[in-house]
Parts: structure tokens; C-alpha cells; sequence
């Protein structure tokens, strides 16, 4: 190849080609789903180009793959036309001119048509893809015959070696879990501290992502809060527990409450029974490690709202109720139910005023706290306890690395109320 302009054009062609391939095939591996289903509506040419794209991945990726190996081929051409006169000036010796050729071409490679571009496309994939969606189009086209080619030899082989099949004909999905929670937090963090609303529609959200890996025992009414009664026991008493409680639906057990077998709901009173157990209707016994979704999928189907969590050893482990999976998404929700309210509330300067019954994971995301979380336990007061060999009494204090507890009040073996007091580092 003669060192003259044309040389000069090829070379300056391939490159920008290749980085344009590159940085093509980054935007599109790393642009955000959800953002793409969102100009579905929208029917300008480069819209419509990039929903063709992001439908038929294997011959797309394979057409950038092709027309960046071919834009290399005429790189290397060209480099080496014009690096050998040079090089030939410092040696004659065919093996140094060729490892002097791999390294600075390489090296120009690199940084022109692979770090830079993919650097750059990254930081706005949206774009990218709309902006070259056109050009990218007339490529396509010329190369989609060798790279359909090349996608079905692949599939051949794939099957051949794994016996698995590659399909280009199943539908794609246009964004997944992980591209939506990414556009959350992304929104998250560029979200004014001072936009309460907004805020709280972002935790929804993130809780709504979350609550497909929730576990029941992280929703339940822990059995020390269970507002329980014998079957033995009087209509008049049930009329008591019911007042007292301020819950429309009552656990009933024979002997312990290890031994539940139903529950009574406040509206069978009216019906002036003469014993608790011509009123007791029966109620689904689920583990605590199932889905909180998918209890909340039978709740709904069962037109049920109330069930029993046992734990591992068959033991009662508490209640749950739909209201109960509803606030793992919206938070706490108050209403008749709700006989004490969750005290997460800030006193002063580093000085703060919890239940024991808050758990830990809730009070360090509304109070940016960093106490420890542990599967031993999920409320501050498990933590206090798991650092605690005794019950604590009103007025003691605990002192766990910086975290200072003070303990208000404490009901039998219950710490209730906790003041708060963190060491400043």
C-alpha cells in the first residue's frame, strides 16, 4: 500500500469505525431498559431503529462484531504500510519490525477506538444509540447476512458442546429487576433532600423492588406481641381482649399458644355466641422463611387476611396479617390495628428516642445510623439483648461501641422504650 492520502483516509476511516463500533456495542450492553421501554410511544426513525435492536441482540452485536474486526483488518493494513519505511530506518530485522508494529499500533488501537470511545458512549448510552442508530442501520444491513451467519454457526456449536439452544426468536425483555433498581437509586441519589413527597415515592418504590425477596419472618407480629386467647375462655373475656387491643381479628389456642387452631373476628360477636369455640374459624399455618409475595398471592386468592407463623421446630413464631405485608412496601400504616405506634423519632444532636420493637434495618435507613445488622436478631432490642446477658431494667444503661442505650421502659421481659445517645467519632 503506497504512503499517500488515501493512506492517510483509510487509516483515519478505520479508526473512527472501529471506535464507533465499540463505543456502539458498549451503549448498548449498558443502557438502562427501563429508560428504552419508555420511548416505546415514540415513533421517530432512530426510536424505531433502536427497538429493532434491542428485539434482535445476537445479529445486531454480531454485525457490530464484524464491522469492527473489518474496520481492524484495514487498520492494520494501513499501519503497517505506513510504519514499515520508518521502522526500517532503525532496522532491518523482520522480527523487531513486527513487534515494533504490534505495539504501536496496539497501543493507538486502544486508546483511539476501544478506551476512549467506551469511556465516553458509557457515560450517555441513551443517546448514543439514538444519535448512531441511522448510520449503525446502513452497517447493519450490509453485514446482517454474515452476521445471521455467524449467529447460527454459534448456535450450532453451542449446541454441539453444551446441548443447550440458542434462540433469537424468544422476546426479549425490554428491561429487567436489576435495570429498574439501578434507575431508582440513580434517581435516588440526584433527588433533593428537601422533596419529602418525591422521597417517599422513591422508598416505595425500592421497598416494592425489595419485597420479592422479603421472607415472612421480617413482616410478622412477633409472638411476645401476639394479642392471643384460650378457647376456654369466656365470651366476656374476649370482649375484654378485643377492647383492650383494638384488633378486629383475635388468635384462639387449646392449652399454649404453640397451639393455635383458628382465630375469632370481632363481628361474630354480634351473633351473641354462648362459648369462643362456636365462633372460631380456622386459619392457614405458613413457615417463616416463605415469600412474603407469594403469602401475599395466597392471601388474595384464599380471600384470607390473617395467618400463623410457625418456626422451624413447629413452634409459634407470631401472626402476620395482609396489613402487615402491605406496610413492608408503604411503611408503617396507622389505623385501629395498630395499638402502639413504632417510635423512630430524633430528640436532639446524636440523641434519638426508639421502640424496641423498631427494627434495626428501619432505623439506619431513617436516621442514617450505622448499627449493626445481624440474622441473630432484627429490632433494637434484639440487638441490646444480644450484647446483654440479662433483662435490663428502666434506667439502666447499655453501652455497645459508640451507641449508648438507656433504657425507659420495659414490660415483663420486653424492653418498650430506648433513648439513644451516639459518641461522636
Amino acid at each position: 500500500m503506497d504512503i499517500g492520502p488515501s493512506l492517510y483516509v483509510n487509516l483515519a476511516v478505520s479508526v473512527v469505525l472501529s471506535a464507533i463500533f465499540s463505543g456502539v456495542e458498549i451503549a448498548y450492553l449498558s443502557a438502562n431498559r427501563l429508560r428504552l421501554e419508555l420511548d416505546r410511544n415514540s415513533h421517530t426513525l432512530p426510536a424505531r431503529l433502536v427497538r429493532h435492536y434491542i428485539a434482535h441482540p445476537n445479529p445486531f452485536i454480531a454485525a457490530l462484531l464484524v464491522g469492527n474486526n473489518a474496520a481492524l483488518v484495514v487498520y492494520s493494513m494501513a499501519m503497517s504500510a505506513l510504519l514499515n519505511p520508518w521502522l526500517a530506518h532503525f532496522s532491518t530485522n523482520g522480527s523487531f519490525q513486527l513487534v515494533s508494529q504490534t505495539l504501536i499500533s496496539t497501543v493507538l488501537i486502544l486508546l483511539l477506538a476501544e478506551f476512549l470511545p467506551k469511556a465516553l458512549f458509557r457515560a450517555h448510552p441513551i443517546g448514543v444509540l439514538r444519535f448512531f442508530s441511522i448510520p449503525i442501520a446502513f452497517f447493519y444491513a450490509i453485514f446482517y447476512p454474515l452476521s445471521l451467519l455467524i449467529t447460527k454457526f454459534s448456535a450450532w456449536l453451542l449446541r454441539l458442546i453444551t446441548g443447550h439452544r440458542l434462540s433469537n426468536t424468544e422476546p426479549v425483555s425490554a428491561f429487567g429487576r436489576v435495570d429498574l433498581n439501578n434507575l431508582v437509586d440513580q434517581a435516588a441519589h440526584t433527588q433533593e433532600v428537601s422533596d419529602e413527597p418525591a422521597t417517599s415515592e422513591l422508598r416505595i418504590f425500592q421497598n416494592a423492588l425489595e419485597f420479592h425477596e422479603a421472607k415472612v419472618r421480617d413482616c410478622l407480629v412477633p409472638r411476645p406481641d401476639v394479642a392471643a386467647i384460650d378457647v376456654t375462655d369466656t365470651i366476656p373475656q374476649l370482649q375484654e381482649l378485643f377492647i383492650s387491643s383494638n384488633y378486629s381479628r383475635i388468635p384462639v389456642y387449646e392449652g399454649n399458644i404453640d397451639n393455635i387452631i383458628g382465630y375469632v373476628n370481632a363481628k361474630a360477636l354480634f351473633s351473641h355466641p354462648r362459648a369462643i369455640r362456636d365462633v372460631v374459624r380456622p386459619l392457614p399455618f405458613v413457615p417463616e422463611t416463605m415469600r412474603a409475595g407469594l403469602l401475599l398471592q395466597q392471601f388474595i386468592k384464599s380471600q384470607t387476611s390473617i395467618a400463623v407463623v410457625v418456626d422451624e421446630f413447629g413452634g409459634t413464631a407470631g401472626i402476620i396479617t395482609i396489613e402487615d405485608l402491605v406496610e413492608e412496601i408503604f411503611g408503617e400504616i396507622n389505623d385501629e390495628h395498630d395499638t402502639q405506634s413504632v417510635i423512630i423519632r430524633r430528640t436532639g444532636s446524636n440523641e434519638y428516642l426508639l421502640s424496641g420493637r423498631a427494627e434495626v434495618d428501619a432505623v439506619n435507613e431513617q436516621l442514617e445510623l450505622n448499627i449493626p445488622e445481624s440474622e441473630e436478631y432484627d429490632t433494637i432490642a434484639g440487638f441490646i439483648l444480644s450484647q446483654q446477658p440479662s433483662i435490663p431494667k428502666p434506667g439502666d444503661v447499655i453501652t455497645i461501641d459508640r451507641f449508648q442505650f438507656r433504657i425507659l421502659q420495659v414490660d415483663a421481659n420486653r424492653i418498650d422504650l430506648i433513648h439513644l445517645t451516639i459518641a461522636e467519632d
